[in-house]
């Protein structure tokens, strides 16, 4: 279980880190760090533009970094999956355009994004 305080009410975090970890434990990605190996999939795409959201999003309202929870539960292949992730270059542009859309970092387009949908805000 992931520690927040307040605990989350979904815990969403949970059921990702735990799919991903499914996904990367097949032995078809013994080569590389995507769900396919060195192969970039389906799941990679959907599942990694939720990370860098979920990161951001509760660093910014519970102090929660995703990347330590990763470290400390042990789970070297899932952080491992995400940063080889956020360093394609097509996540790259991706990101580059929702600053140049916005006229904000992402950090902060995510935010004002998310605003709308949390329910707890932390001090």
């Amino acid at each position: 279980m992931l520690t927040t305080t307040p605990p989350l009410r979904v815990s969403f975090v949970d059921a990702f880190v735990h799919q991903t970890a499914l996904a990367l434990r097949s032995k078809e990605n013994a080569d590389g760090p995507f769900a396919l190996g060195s192969r970039y999939s389906v799941y990679d795409v959907v599942a990694s533009t939720i990370a860098p959201r979920v990161s951001i999003v509760l660093r910014h309202y519970r102090g929660f970094s995703l990347g330590a929870e990763l470290e400390a539960m042990g789970l070297t292949k899932v952080k491992a999956w995400a940063e080889a992730c956020a360093e394609r270059p097509s996540m790259r542009r991706t990101l580059e355009e929702l600053e140049r859309v916005t006229g904000k970092d992402v950090a902060t387009a995510f935010v004002d994004h998310f605003d709308k949908f949390v329910s707890w805000k932390g001090p």
